[in-house]
């Protein structure tokens, strides 16, 4: 299975500078993510297919002489070629692309409404003139109709034709994501375009939120427009071409329903129009000679006053409506309501069009790991008050954790505070009294890679915070300055040892002594074997250090603080989420644990590398019980014990059929013994920080 879990970049094309998403890569054999820690900064101006350009087109398709001016200043790109990136306008090359992945989509089986989802996606924000190797504006690693990140991963494809077709390109999407594919027909039975395009988006571009949202709107137009110009409602789901590649009959309902919700010249749920008849009131062809600029409609903080005021009139009324749960959500994290209130509206907007907010109640960027995370929402409004399912929580295929669902409005206000307490790198906005000090606590800790989110912030409080100081003072007078006592787990190396009760019999009861350090042991095993954590053989467990013996609970978020800039992603089923737990809770300095001081972030293939940028520490091709490894296949985990031949036992998580998202679950951990020939051959490299003052835990415990 692909991972394909994408955050927001710019790309530039022509006359289209469009907010795309970017996805993370696999391996074979171990699902390591390209990771872009919490990208959550306010999206930027987007310029993308506008309804209003419907009157240059006639319902037929047929183009009108006007032609677009392009308004992106950043390329020197003629009238001719803008031209010919104008999908909506037949003869050129974007027409003719487009043309031609409507064909081989429905060429698949795919409905008239099911196609026009996926081509809107692209024409709407991916791709949106429709050039068929377009490649990430500033060297990034995206590329191709769908921008598959890295375009490596179709170049390399076993069918790549070097054609670069959309055709071509199609048959890779169903090779490598044949079952999400599947899983949004069946899902978009029955429905129209806009929630075709949103399903699409969904479930294979799968956006961080505020992407979508910003985007949302111009891939649903797009969809609409596309379904009108090759007149979709003709196309039906053809379940015979479908089994042919999805290897099964896919189930529900298969009739068409575009335009059944909706009366002829009338707006439709997406904001897109039914007839063209909507261009005569909303175009005056001869005042426009450029686009319109869209903005984000996440926050409207860029429209004119009246849309401002809309949004302040908006807010307050929520605002007013759950006063007591931003009360409770200072007491329950100590995170300041006006700032809580400043960073969901650049997150979700207050938009109830956005799911993770209007279904699922939550304030923007909370994922889910455990319950235990949420003890005062839970407190407060019931055991069912959080939960890691319900609608709008999904967030693609579920490889970067899900949203976690409130049963309400309150419950989603305290519980964002309690995630944002529970967040390491954020220590500094938590019981922090100063609103814009808070904000900015939350973008030096790293929540967003854009270098002006943290003016954005202040310039979104300047502009909204403000008006809400009145609820931190009554919150403050009512709890105290400092009313939120965090864990002191991490602060004392006896009590990160401290592991929940086990029997001996148990898989990882801490019985075990230090053997896993000392160098030595003969065993007869072949490289790339694996095990599951329970299934380790005997004359390997004193070889076998157990993370929980460090404080690290398996299948929960317990004693992982080291993977704070993962865990604050919702990541918690990669092997570099493992990586940075456990070898924050491995080593220690004056009696505390590392936890993230690591400086590890990015993927399996980067975390060596990032360490010893970080901390100052040496780089070997030999290793060391208790290093961290990385190599280029994008993998990462840590030496338990190097025998005497130089083979080593390894633990790891997101090994497929053994822990981690390889087997569906998070917060898990599995063994494999890698030989010295398979280091050298795969250029391994490996480091740890005993260089620079620290040592091992003593609480590290093996097997047995």
């Amino acid at each position: 299975m692909i991972s394909k879990k994408k955050l927001g970049r710019i790309f530039l094309q022509g006359s289209a500078l469009s907010i795309l998403l970017v996805n993370p890569i696999v391996n074979v054999t171990h699902l390591s993510s390209e990771i872009v820690v919490s990208i959550k900064a306010e999206a930027e101006t987007y310029y993308g297919y506008a309804p209003e350009e419907d009157c240059r087109v006639a319902s037929g398709g047929s183009a009108q002489a006007t032609s677009k001016t392009d308004t992106n200043t950043a390329t020197d790109t003629s009238s001719k070629g803008a031209a010919d990136t104008d999908w909506t306008q037949p003869g050129t090359t974007a027409y003719k692309n487009l043309k031609e992945t409507w064909d081989f989509w429905v060429s698949q089986g795919m409905s008239g409404t099911q196609v026009a989802g996926v081509a809107g996606n692209i024409g709407g924000a991916e791709n949106t003139s429709f050039t068929l190797d377009l490649m990430e504006y500033g060297g990034g690693g995206g590329g191709y109709l769908y921008q598959f990140t890295p375009h490596t991963k179709y170049s390399s494809w076993e069918g790549y034709d070097k054609s670069n077709s959309a055709t071509n390109q199609g048959q890779f999407v169903i090779a490598s994501e044949g079952d999400t594919v599947k899983r949004y027909i069946e899902a978009t039975q029955g429905e129209d375009t806009a929630k075709a395009a949103e399903n699409w988006a969904n479930m294979y571009e799968r956006p961080a939120a505020w992407a979508l949202a910003a985007s949302l709107k111009s891939r649903q137009d797009a969809a609409k427009k596309i379904y009108d110009m090759f007149d979709g409602g003709k196309i039906k789901q053809d379940n015979s071409k479908i089994s042919s590649w999805a290897g099964g009959d896919v189930k529900g309902d298969s009739s068409n329903k575009e335009g059944s919700k909706t009366k002829s010249g009338s707006k439709n749920n997406s904001g897109g129009y039914t007839t063209s008849n909507d261009c005569k009131p909303k175009c005056d062809i001869d005042s426009k000679s450029s686009k319109d600029v869209k903005t984000n409609t996440n926050t409207d903080s860029s429209t004119s006053s009246a849309g401002a005021s809309s949004l302040a009139d908006k807010i307050d009324a929520f605002v007013k409506e759950h006063k007591d749960a931003y009360l409770q959500s200072w007491k329950a994290g100590g995170f300041l309501p006006s700032a809580s209130i400043v960073q969901s509206i650049i997150e979700i907007g207050f938009n109830e069009d956005v799911p993770s907010f209007g279904q699922a109640h939550n304030m923007g960027g909370v994922k889910f790991a455990t319950k235990a995370d949420y003890p005062y929402t839970t407190k407060l409004y019931g055991d069912d008050a959080v939960s890691d399912s319900g609608p709008g929580t999904n967030v693609g295929d579920g490889t970067g954790g899900s949203y976690a669902y409130f049963k309400s409005y309150d419950a989603g206000i305290v519980g964002k505070s309690e995630f944002m307490a529970h967040q390491n790198l954020y220590t500094k906005a938590i019981n922090n009294t100063d609103g814009k000090a808070t904000l900015d606590a939350i973008a030096d800790g790293g929540w967003a890679t854009d270098p002006s989110y943290k003016t954005k912030l202040n310039e979104m409080y300047d502009t909204y915070g403000t008006r809400y100081k009145w609820l931190d003072e009554e919150a403050i007078s009512k709890y105290g300055e400092k009313p939120y006592e965090a864990s002191n787990s991490t602060d004392n190396v006896a009590k990160a040892s401290e592991t929940k009760a086990v029997s001996c019999e148990e898989p990882g009861a801490v019985i075990g002594g230090d053997g896993w350090q000392k160098t030595g042991g003969t065993v007869n095993y072949h490289s790339d074997m694996f095990w599951k954590r329970g299934d380790l053989p005997d004359d390997l467990k004193p070889y076998a250090l157990n993370p929980e013996s460090i404080g690290m609970a398996f299948g929960s978020r317990t004693g992982w603080d080291g993977a704070s800039a993962y865990l604050s992603s919702g990541i918690f089923d990669q092997c570099t989420t493992f990586s940075a737990a456990c070898f924050g809770a491995l080593w220690v300095k004056d009696n505390k644990q590392m936890g993230g001081a690591h400086g590890m972030s990015g993927n399996g293939e980067d975390l060596v590398g990032q360490t010893s940028a970080t901390l100052g520490t040496k780089v070997s091709t030999t290793p060391t019980s208790g290093d961290v490894f990385s190599y280029p296949n994008n993998h990462t985990g840590i030496v338990s014990h190097v025998f005497d031949n130089g083979d080593i036992l390894v633990v790891e998580q997101n090994v497929i059929g053994y822990s981690g998202g390889g087997i569906g679950e998070s917060f898990t951990w599995s063994y494999s013994y890698i030989t010295k020939g398979t280091q050298t051959a795969r250029s391994w490299t490996f480091t740890n920080p005993s260089s620079v003052g620290y040592n091992v835990n003593p609480s590290a415990k093996a097997l047995a």
